[in-house]
């Protein structure tokens, strides 16, 4: 029994550093680029127009007025943090923050005007967003109804603060987390979904002016070239299954 765990120890040591290693093939001579709060964007990232051409094509930045963006979908998006390695026992990948740059800092009635959540990183998804995989995220669901809600305790009431494209009158309300179909309240519909890795205190009472902070600070990215039709669930059970035998070694 004992060989068979050395054998399981060293399989799964042995994916997890030449998974790893796959970022360290970048070419030493590469020159790191600098945009605003970034001095030393460096490999997998790069900047738009970069005459070494040493990051990933998928990673590629743009730096415009001394601010650093990324594309998503089509879509503009600050880029508010870059970690190279996170120093996570689950994630030890390339990772982003992002901010939609369409959000007013000031108004803290600016709201999104477009879906983002995760089933833009998946298979089924027409334009799927290639080995990005958005990582400690929760959705922000934003809701329209015909009809005032009776219990909307759960519920941010944001119908004041919008203005309706349509001639009915229709009331709008915003719920943090994840949702089913059957939870979504009868004759009331989804508009749009966005996500954020903020961390929110207490999900059953969430103000506006926290769910405003929540979108400024945007969104996790997850760079995972390897991870395929799985994505980030395949490395974090490997991870998982190598920490637990590690320890029932030592108890």
């Amino acid at each position: 029994m004992i060989i068979t765990l050395q054998n399981l120890i060293t399989s799964s040591l042995f994916l997890i550093l030449s998974l790893h290693n796959l970022f360290e093939s970048c070419d030493a001579k590469c020159t790191p680029s600098s945009c605003g709060i970034f001095p030393n964007i460096s490999y997998p990232f790069s900047l738009k127009g970069d005459a070494n051409k040493c990051g990933d094509p998928i990673l590629e930045l743009a730096c415009e007025n001394n601010v650093t963006y990324f594309s998503l979908d089509s879509h503009r998006y600050y880029v508010k943090a870059i970690n190279y390695s996170n120093n996570d026992y689950y994630y030890n990948e390339p990772t982003m923050r992002l901010v939609n740059a369409s959000i007013n800092n000031n108004d803290i009635y600016s709201f999104p005007t477009y879906s983002i959540y995760s089933y833009n990183f998946t298979y089924a998804h027409p334009n799927r967003l290639t080995n990005l995989s958005p990582i400690n995220s929760l959705p922000i669901n934003f809701i329209s109804c015909p009809n005032p809600l009776i219990n909307s305790s759960l519920f941010t009431d944001i119908t004041t603060h919008c203005v309706s494209n349509s001639s009915h009158h229709r009331y709008a309300y915003i719920k943090i987390g994840r949702m089913k179909a059957s939870e979504v309240p009868y004759t009331c519909g989804v508009d749009l979904i966005v996500i954020t890795s903020w961390d929110f205190k207490d999900l059953n009472n969430v103000s506006l002016s926290e769910i405003h902070a929540s979108l400024l600070y945007g969104f996790e990215l997850i760079f995972c070239p390897y991870c395929g039709a799985s994505k980030i669930s395949l490395i974090w059970e490997y991870r998982q299954i190598f920490f637990v035998i590690i320890g029932k070694l030592f108890i």
